[in-house]
């Protein structure tokens, strides 16, 4: 099995799926991809047609779009489950999900993270020299990180009780 996650890594939707594959204890490699810079890159284009990150490759078979990637991988991998097995938890999961999406990404990360912590755009954040956001934004807030920044590789399963 081969897992294969292209993408940002300053991009709110690559961590979401970063996110996933460490709730299912998947080991993946991750490739880098600035879906902003002027020159398209040509493998990023081949894989998604609107040259935009999350995209996840699985033994031949790519998708992108976040939640399609989400739901992908709870089908393929069911344990443990991403969603709610109640159709009203998982009701209210999809409307918490819709609500921050549709409504709070903007304030949140365009007019917040993105303007105020790396400036109006990824080059803009490259010319500043950083080697890495998690520096720059512990930088800018006075060396506090993201606990969501320490997801890079999945954590070790929890030991079964017998």
């Amino acid at each position: 099995m081969t897992l294969v996650l292209t993408g940002l890594e300053i991009s709110v939707y690559t961590r979401i799926v970063r996110m996933a594959l460490a709730e299912k204890y998947l080991r993946y490699s991750f490739v880098e991809a600035d879906p902003f810079a002027e020159a398209p890159d040509p493998a990023l284009l081949r894989m998604n047609p609107f040259r935009r990150v999350p995209v996840l490759s699985h033994d031949g078979f790519a998708i992108f779009e976040t939640n399609a990637i989400l739901r992908y991988l709870d089908a393929a991998f069911p344990e443990p489950a991403l969603v709610p097995h109640t159709p009203r938890a998982a009701a209210r999961m999809a409307q918490v999900m819709g609500i921050v999406d549709c409504y709070g990404y903007w304030p949140l990360v365009r007019q917040g993270f993105s303007h105020r912590v790396l400036g109006s755009t990824t080059s803009r954040w490259r010319q500043r020299g950083a080697t890495c956001w998690r520096c720059t934004a512990a930088s800018a807030t006075g060396g506090i990180r993201c606990a969501a920044a320490a997801v890079s590789r999945p954590p070790a399963r929890p030991s079964q009780a017998r």
